[in-house]
């Protein structure tokens, strides 16, 4: 399984979530999942940005997805608002 977060590399850490009725399971590269823990972001939370703005770019910077998966960071304030539909 390759890692949900790059897409490039094997990914062969499993990291589940649990939540009342809800499960949620993602497949991490150890490069990504310590880039994402040491940010102190929470491995599910980035998911769900990177699902939220899959192939979207912001309007004013052109920021896009790939580059939020490199810095864990939007280029301006605007791709909050460009990238929330």
């Amino acid at each position: 399984m390759k890692c949900e977060f790059c897409g490039k590399q094997e990914g062969t850490l499993v990291y589940k979530k649990f939540s009342g009725n809800f499960f949620a399971q993602f497949y991490f590269c150890e490069s990504c999942y310590a880039k994402i823990t040491k940010a102190g972001i929470d491995p599910f939370l980035a998911m769900l940005e990177i699902e939220q703005v899959r192939g979207k770019v912001c309007k004013t910077c052109g920021c896009t997805v790939d580059e939020f998966k490199e810095t864990l960071l939007f280029g301006c304030p605007d791709c909050y608002s460009e990238m929330r539909e």
